[in-house]
């Protein structure tokens, strides 16, 4: 995916596509899904009987098209995974899918089970090489050209089995797995039965990723760093100590409260069955993970970046994932200028702000989420193109999740249920920036990118449903921008500006120096002192919490942030360049690069340059 989506482990749980703003997995087991080119039409049938039998005509069998392959693909991405189909999908049967088929289990780190997938890809790779795309329209292609670059992305890991790291600081396996069942919806008795399941499927799904982790610690040698271990290691402690207190288990039973069709001796009973397993096999599951991971102590790496490892197969990998990540087929070199450029024009920025007497705000919000989001609609609707109506709920997070949940997110609507949004906020009364908060979720960010996407006629499902995480930030992050610089004088317009930059500043940075050190070998003295430059870290704070648990711990952590939005910049900047100041039109710029639908940044470039040229 990617989404998620991002994909270095084709067969785990796919958060990712479900929630943004949290980290996860992509797509997990997959079954066989219905191919809609392998019908063919029935035999012909004679009038009369002849004298002597003869062969009857067979029918010319259905030529396969590019619909039934998009189709045949989103099918089979969507339905191997559970949890991102009952998310994204409402109707499954509108898509061909029999949800009974999907299996209820979190997933495999098994390689031999990715080798399934990679054979389905395989065999869309020769459907796809025997169609005629000079048939295809421009937006059919891009959605081919996307689809491909997926697939030959994907096969070309198979080789990184094991390099991928699942459990890191925050935003790991062990930190999300308790917010996949907090955002696993529970409408009917169905749903109920299915999550108990996956619930149960925890301690196999954790000894499955130990098993993984003991491969590469044993056979790579390129286990987690201590320092990233013991963050680990306290995420663990967290969900192991609130044993009997997880807020899983009052979530739970208010969920079970908006099913229909309950008695209260079912609600009594299910409710006993939550309890029972998440004090039970959920918690020993965090104890015998904990257990495993610290009998591999002695294996943690060096805290030092990929390129000093000298080991030739990690430094590719770290270069595939780079790709990967910043959904872009540039070299490494390409992409560093282009981070370079970005955080040097954040300096500048803040240094024009600051001239116009910009300062940190102390609060940046109009009121209520209602009156912010007014506000917003406001300033930036005018330069987007028309979005259909929507209905948006604003949700206040739980009580019991506001120390583990994100400051807000925008929950992917479904497919077929795209009218109908959420945005999860924690705590907004608090918030010191509720107005760039809901630009960057909301209006107009997350939200008016996907519902635009989805109310697109004709657009591919798997070009959606491939939407990479790189691409999906760089449009939030280049909506608070663009508030920043096109708000009015109702709010302090370069204080908000001071704020962007600088906040933007330490995102670049920080994709900026992951580059620098893991794949150009640039030392630690060297990131501290650009980093330090700018913010206020001595060394061995700049160590414990930024150059340890991000640059060498996660070094993808931050990267599709930072360079999501500086590549769009860099597509802004370019195509302005390229048509002239006097001919370009800011607004047909937002409106052309929307309407592709998502993709790579190497193909919207192509298509971008086109377009300004032909201006």
């Amino acid at each position: 995916m990617t989404q998620e989506g991002d994909k270095p482990m084709k067969r785990t749980i796919s958060l990712l596509l479900a929630v943004l703003m949290l980290f996860g997995m992509t797509a997990c087991i997959r079954v066989p899904g219905y191919k809609a080119s392998e019908a063919t039409a029935a035999p012909a049938v004679t009038d009369e009987p002849t004298a002597a039998p003869t062969a009857e005509p067979t029918a010319e069998p259905k030529q396969d098209t590019w619909a039934d392959i998009d189709m045949d693909f989103f099918r089979e991405y969507i339905s191997g995974d559970i949890t991102t189909l009952h998310q994204l999908v409402k109707d499954p049967s509108v898509y061909g899918i029999d949800y009974d088929e999907v299996e209820r289990t979190l997933g495999t780190y098994q390689e031999d089970e990715n080798r399934e997938w990679y054979v389905f890809e395989e065999e869309i790779l020769a459907r796809m090489d025997a169609l005629d795309q000079s048939t295809l329209s421009d937006q059919d292609k891009l959605a081919y050209d996307t689809m491909r670059q997926y697939i030959e992305w994907d096969l070309k890991g198979e080789e990184f089995y094991g390099y991928y790291e699942p459990l890191t600081p925050y935003t790991g396996i062990q930190a999300d797995l308790p917010l996949v069942f907090w955002f696993y919806e529970l409408n009917s008795r169905r749903d109920v039965e299915d999550y108990l399941v996956l619930l149960a499927d925890v301690p196999r799904f954790f000894e499955d990723l130990l098993t993984y982790e003991r491969y590469r610690a044993e056979k790579l040698g390129i286990f987690m760093i201590e320092a990233n271990l013991d963050r680990v290691i306290e995420d663990l402690d967290k969900i192991i100590d609130a044993k009997d207190t997880i807020f899983l288990i009052p979530l739970f039973s208010e969920s079970l409260e908006k099913v229909e069709g309950l008695t209260e001796a079912e609600i009594k009973a299910y409710e006993e069955r939550n309890l029972s397993l998440l004090t039970n096999e959920f918690n020993q599951a965090f104890v015998d993970l904990k257990a495993g991971l610290e009998a591999l102590r002695p294996y943690c790496r060096e805290s030092k970046g990929v390129a000093a490892t000298e080991n030739e197969t990690y430094l590719r990998w770290f270069e595939y994932m780079l790709q990967d990540r910043c959904a872009d087929t540039l070299a490494p070199e390409d992409m560093s200028k282009i981070l370079k450029n970005s955080y040097k024009e954040c300096i500048n920025n803040a240094r024009r702000a600051s001239q116009m007497n910009g300062n940190y705000p102390r609060k940046f919000s109009l009121g209520t989420v209602e009156e912010n989001v007014d506000y917003l609609r406001k300033i930036l609707d005018p330069w987007l193109p028309t979005l259909p109506e929507v209905n948006v709920r604003y949700e206040e997070v739980a009580e019991e999740l506001k120390e583990v949940a994100s400051p807000a997110f925008y929950l992917i609507p479904a497919f077929d249920d795209w009218q109908n949004n959420m945005i999860g906020l924690n705590d907004p009364q608090s918030s010191g920036n509720l107005l760039s908060t809901l630009a960057h979720e909301g209006f107009d960010g997350h939200l008016f990118q996907y519902v635009y996407h989805r109310s697109m006629p004709g657009l591919s499902l798997s070009q959606q449903l491939l939407e990479t995480t790189a691409y999906a930030e760089a449009w939030s992050q280049y909506s608070e921008y663009l508030l920043s610089v096109k708000a009015d004088s109702k709010i302090r317009i370069y204080d908000m500006q001071t704020y962007q930059s600088n906040s933007q500043l330490a995102t670049e940075l920080l994709g900026y120096l992951s580059i620098r050190v893991n794949y150009f070998g640039a030392s630690f003295g060297t990131a501290y002192d650009l980093f330090s430059a700018y913010y206020n870290y001595d060394k061995d704070s700049f160590r414990e919490e930024i150059y340890e648990p991000f640059i060498i711990g996660s070094p993808f952590y931050y990267m599709p942030y930072a360079y999501g939005y500086a590549r769009l910049t860099n597509l802004f900047s370019t195509t302005r360049k390229t048509m002239g100041a006097d001919k370009f039109d800011e607004k047909a710029f937002y409106a052309q690069y929307l309407n592709y639908g998502p993709s790579y940044f190497n193909l919207l470039a192509e298509r971008l340059d086109q377009w300004a040229k032909a201006q």
